[in-house]
């Protein structure tokens, strides 16, 4: 069954921002973030950017152990490998978050002054929803669905990414894309308080299934590499969470990180291709 057909036969047609066709975030609105309207000084994240991140934490204390991504008002796309971690049950999701480390974030930003988010929000999961054909040991397929226990009310820092309208042959005219997650900083375990962001550029597919030729997961079509920068990188903590690309200033999800080589070694991260995957 079409994924797209799932979604009209779950959801409510009559949430605000989402298209009454197929139910994903209308491209009226998905995508836009409040942070590319200015310019900033620096490389790092801001308060507002990536607001479609989303947490997948895991049994009563709620760890972050996944990163997913909203697509619409009831769904977050995730790995399937995080929804069937051995001896973790994912239970929630946390949307709107900044800084682990407060409920309400705020930041003083030069010549505009303090900008404080809204509370976070945390869902129940009340349903997961992994691709039928997916395989833990060697990896294809590791596309998963969560869907929330109630519907997201979106705003300035909790709105969706747009996905791909149909195939996406022509992004490697987009080299340089992004990354987000909670995961970790480094291979010392060392965790994140701020929501990362991690510039990297595309991998041409051919180099990086010889980069990975003894890897005991291939990588195939149905993957897209990228290279983290040499500041940040992908770590644990970050599978699920998409590789993005802007378009006129419009996010689009074109990857789904599903797995990689040790933190910061220099292999490209390997990410599902989102585009292969519509009519799952």
């Amino acid at each position: 069954m079409l994924i797209l057909v799932y979604l009209v036969l779950m959801l409510n047609i009559s949430a605000f921002g989402v298209s009454g066709t197929n139910l994903l975030a209308s491209r009226r609105y998905c995508g836009y973030q409040h942070s590319d309207d200015y310019v900033r000084k620096n490389s790092s994240i801001s308060i507002d950017e990536f607001p479609w991140i989303a947490q997948i934490l895991y049994d009563r204390y709620r760890n972050i152990e996944c990163t997913g991504s909203l697509i619409n008002n009831r769904y977050v796309l995730t790995a399937a490998h995080c929804l069937i971690l051995p001896s973790r049950n994912a239970t929630a999701v946390r949307l709107g978050d900044y800084d682990v480390t407060r409920s309400t974030d705020c930041v003083t930003i030069s010549d505009i002054g303090e900008e404080c988010s809204d509370p976070v929000e945390e869902f129940d999961i009340e349903e997961k929803i992994t691709h039928r054909y997916f395989s833990r040991e060697y990896g294809p397929n590791d596309i998963g669905l969560v869907r929330l226990s109630r519907s997201v009310v979106y705003s300035e820092y909790i709105r969706p990414i747009c996905l791909p309208l149909s195939d996406n042959s022509g992004i490697e005219n987009y080299e340089d894309v992004a990354v987000s997650g909670w995961g970790l900083l480094s291979r010392l375990r060392e965790p994140t308080n701020l929501k990362k962001k991690i510039l990297a550029k595309l991998t041409p597919n051919q180099k990086c299934k010889e980069m990975y030729m003894n890897f005991r997961r291939p990588v195939t079509q149905f993957h897209i590499c990228a290279t983290d920068d040499s500041e940040t990188y992908t770590c644990v903590g970050d599978f699920g969470g998409p590789l993005m690309i802007s378009i006129k200033n419009q996010w689009e999800q074109i990857g789904l990180l599903t797995f990689a080589k040790e933190c910061g070694s220099g292999f490209p991260s390997v990410y599902l291709n989102i585009a292969k995957y519509l009519k799952w």
